[in-house]
């Protein structure tokens, strides 16, 4: 269990003598607090185990592994500025650069699902999805993604370079057995969470979980519009604390309640989003809602509501609940 795993790696820090062992038991233990989506803690760890690796003398490799970890943490908390900041002063620092840094002491098999995973990411983000497909099959035979951490990550990322996949094949006109496609990826999943090792309460662990959610979520883009299929991701990135990934499947609500009629829903979702990538700074997000938006006819700056005075309603003749109705329109 995650956060069994992470008081381990506490016990393992406590009892460690030596300034190396010290920085290496901190790396573990700010890994573990990531794959436990316990972000805040991650940050505080990882700076101040960043610092004392600083002081040993190690800010040009576990030190700077540890910052970049940060970074990683600052980043899902919807912190940019800082992990900005902070890697600005990463740049400063005579050091392997901070990604080689950060596989390179992951360990050969943690290193090599880092790896796949950023480029079945970074693949899907540039529209190439043969090459995400590839990263992502790549991992199935892989002995790294076998860990139970891992699965339900590649599930998200199987299931999204799969429905670019179909999407794409629609598109083109070309043939392709869907229902096989949405076979397997369905497979995928539930696979993903019979190996998320339960908690005490017999529920998955929220890391994991919140991938799943999302998974199913983006399933429903070739099965069906559901609303709510994209509330719980949201809700489950919420809890999470990563407000990016939450603004997006908000986004996806929205673009799945315009299709089942509903309005009202799709407005508050849309707002909602616009705000937080607004607060980001996510340009490419802010657009990607104005451009629903403007599909399907919403305000995303909600206007503010009008109010009749008690002259205005007098000199119209209305009741006060008629002029309630009327401020309402």
């Amino acid at each position: 269990h995650s956060d069994e795993a992470v008081e381990l790696c506490r016990a393992a820090v406590a009892r460690a003598e030596l300034a190396d062992d010290h920085a290496l038991a901190t790396i573990y233990e700010v890994e573990a607090l990531l794959r436990a989506a316990r972000y805040e803690e991650a940050v505080r760890v990882a700076l101040d185990g960043a610092a004392a690796g600083q002081r040993a003398g190690f800010d040009r490799s576990m030190g700077g592994y540890l910052s970049a970890m940060a970074v990683e943490a600052l980043t899902h908390l919807g912190r940019w500025d800082e992990a900005r900041l902070l890697l600005d002063r990463l740049g400063g620092v005579d050091a392997v650069p901070v990604t080689k840094v950060r596989l390179a002491l992951a360990g050969a098999a943690l290193g090599e699902a880092f790896v796949l995973a950023a480029q079945a990411d970074v693949a899907l983000h540039a529209g190439d999805v043969t090459a995400a497909l590839v990263a992502v099959d790549t991992a199935t035979g892989a002995t790294c993604t076998r860990d139970a951490r891992w699965q339900p990550r590649f599930a998200l990322l199987a299931a999204a370079a799969s429905v670019e996949l179909v999407l794409d094949a629609r598109a083109h006109r070309e043939p392709l057995d869907e229902h096989a496609v949405i076979g397997e990826v369905r497979a995928r999943i539930a696979a993903a969470r019979s190996a998320s090792t339960p908690a005490p309460d017999g529920a998955v662990p929220v890391d994991a979980s919140v991938h799943l959610a999302h998974a199913e979520a983006v399933l429903t883009t070739l099965t069906g519009a559901d609303p709510d299929a994209w509330a719980r991701a949201a809700e489950g990135w919420q809890r999470v604390g990563d407000p990016w990934a939450t603004a997006v499947a908000q986004l996806r609500e929205a673009e799945a309640a315009v299709v089942c009629g509903d309005a009202s829903r799709a407005a508050d979702r849309l707002r909602a989003a616009h705000a937080a990538a607004t607060e980001l700074g996510a340009a490419p997000l802010v657009e990607a809602v104005d451009a629903v938006a403007t599909r399907s006819r919403i305000r995303v700056d909600a206007p503010l509501p009008a109010a009749l005075d008690d002259a205005q309603t007098m000199r119209l003749g209305l009741t006060s609940r008629e002029a309630e109705v009327l401020s309402l329109v």
